[in-house]
């Protein structure tokens, strides 16, 4: 077994384990450095904007159908 003075005092103990928690919860409070992309919530896009992108995606869709069906080049 060991001796009483060898072992930390419950004081001493419990002082360090506030001092954990308490870095612990500033830690957790501040925004993280860096986060990925697929992570971050989302901004919610206004109509314009929806409407916007999908002109363009119905332009980039008729762009790519009109290279497929005009043969430009000889198999």
């Amino acid at each position: 077994m060991s001796t009483p003075e060898g072992q930390p005092s419950l004081e001493n103990a419990l002082a360090r384990a506030r001092a954990v928690s308490e870095e612990l919860a500033a830690v957790l409070d501040d925004p993280p450095p860096w986060e990925p992309i697929w992570k971050r919530p989302r901004k919610p896009k206004s109509d314009q904007e929806k409407k916007a992108e999908l002109r363009k995606q119905r332009r980039r869709l008729q762009d790519a159908g009109r290279r497929r069906s005009t043969p430009d080049h000889d198999l």
